[in-house]
């Protein structure tokens, strides 16, 4: 199959990777001179495979007001009163607590783990260049 991916950051750059491994045509179109110039070159992400966490947990009630009117400075959205909307709304606040939550934490873990061993995979074939470290990571939770 002949495949264009648009955009040529890390997510356009990997997907097309995968894409011809898998004996995929791929072409891959960006419009700067070079990929992962653009929104990836300022991406400040890391890779924490065992530290994840659904943003539909139970502290997102709490947050819900200021989301809403705009103030959070992490999720935006525009909310309407469309059945579509509503429904959407009610579905994602059922899956902030219970079972629903953890259920969506161990998938997070599981996809967590295969991207953990897919970029290991990918590394051992293609020799990128990227201020990649596997130091670790430590997280302090103070206790009242």
């Amino acid at each position: 199959m002949r495949i264009i991916v648009i955009g040529g950051g890390v997510v356009g750059v990997t997907s097309a990777y995968w894409l011809r491994l898998a004996g995929h045509e791929v072409a891959i179109i960006e419009q700067d001179i070079g990929a992962g110039r653009g929104v990836s070159a300022g991406n400040g992400g890391q890779l924490s495979y065992a530290y994840v966490e659904p943003l539909a947990g139970p502290d997102l009630w709490a947050k819900l007001p200021s989301i809403l009117l705009g103030l959070d400075g992490a999720v935006r959205m525009r909310p309407d009163l469309s059945l579509d909307s509503l429904r959407w709304g009610v579905s994602f606040l059922r899956h902030c607590v219970g079972k629903r939550q953890a259920d969506s934490l161990k998938a997070l873990l599981v996809l967590a783990a295969e991207s953990h061993r897919a970029l290991a995979e990918m590394l051992s074939d293609v020799p990128l260049e990227f201020d990649y470290a596997a130091a670790g990571k430590l997280i302090l939770y103070r206790v009242a």
